[in-house]
């Protein structure tokens, strides 16, 4: 199984244009420990015992961003109070302020046009004003989606012309493949390569 390098967290940095995140990104670093670093900075180091904890509450923070939860949500999520829940959103947005910004804008533009436009063109279109902020998701997931399918177009047409295996499944953000042992070697690097996508965003 070859687990995709595009994950929602990182397409959110990404389409944000939030520069701490990308800074990160570029340095391979774990997104999601990196925001628990940010956040909880002064907790996490005098208790480095919680940083496992603050990662996962730096992941829960992100996606219930990307998905439009409310405070009232992210306190179930996160095992606080919605009070506790709001400070925390707020000292997230603080660390990354061009979060906010995007998510606003995104809503706005679907409001106005009643679509928002993924990357490879794709429209996602909303008539109800009610849920106007699922178009944060549709740019990030669905882009992601997108991706993936690419990703597997190429890997089919390459494995299949060099007559190593075959596409079997895909498993969320993984695409898994079954090949002949006497190809792995020669195969599985040039798979990655192809999975990058290396020309899309040129």
């Amino acid at each position: 199984a070859h687990q995709f390098t595009t994950r929602l967290a990182q397409g959110f940095a990404i389409l944000a244009h939030e520069l701490k995140m990308l800074e990160a990104l570029r340095a391979g670093t774990d997104l999601h420990e990196f925001i628990a670093r940010l956040v909880w900075k002064e907790e996490i180091e005098k208790f480095p015992n919680l940083l496992k904890l603050r990662r996962t509450w730096s992941k829960n923070l992100s996606f219930s961003l990307i998905y439009g939860s409310g405070k009232e949500s992210l306190a179930i999520q996160l095992g606080v109070s919605p009070d506790r829940a709001k400070i925390i959103l707020s000292n997230y947005l603080m660390t990354f302020p061009r979060i906010k910004p995007f998510r606003e804008k995104t809503v706005a533009q679907c409001r106005l046009n009643g679509f928002v436009r993924v990357w490879s063109g794709r429209l996602w279109r909303e008539a109800d004003p009610n849920v106007m902020y699922k178009a944060v998701n549709a740019l990030v997931q669905g882009g992601a989606a997108d991706l993936l399918m690419e990703a597997a177009i190429r890997g089919h047409k390459f494995i299949e012309q060099a007559h190593s295996g075959h596409l079997v499944s895909f498993i969320h953000d993984e695409l898994l493949y079954e090949m002949r042992e006497d190809r792995i070697d020669e195969v599985i690097p040039e798979l990655r390569r192809l999975h990058e996508l290396e020309d899309i965003f040129k």
